[in-house]
């Protein structure tokens, strides 16, 4: 049986303990606070997603090897850009 859960994701860098059969189906912002939403799947096994999260107009250092997974605009007007690494994205 499938599930969607959500994780937060830290306001710089982080890491999310998800498991192995996922699906990363949304990035965007609950109550002030950064989230992923993920369709995960039965399994034992846990796979790590490492997570950089950058604002508009800071220098872009550390996205080698992750992946670029959306851009939220935050209720404050603070605008992130998402960058994971580990993380299956939605097809």
């Amino acid at each position: 049986m499938k599930t969607i859960y959500k994780y937060e994701i830290a306001l710089s860098e982080g890491t999310v303990e998800v498991p192995e059969n996922h699906e990363v189906l949304h990035i965007g912002e609950q109550n002030g606070r950064l989230f992923m939403w993920v369709l995960v799947g039965d399994s034992y096994f846990v796979k790590i997603i490492s997570s950089l999260v950058i604002g508009t107009g800071w220098p872009v250092e550390g996205v080698s090897g992750k992946g670029y997974f959306g851009t939220v605009q935050m209720a404050s007007g603070l605008v992130w850009h998402v960058f994971l690494s580990g993380a299956n994205r939605k097809t």
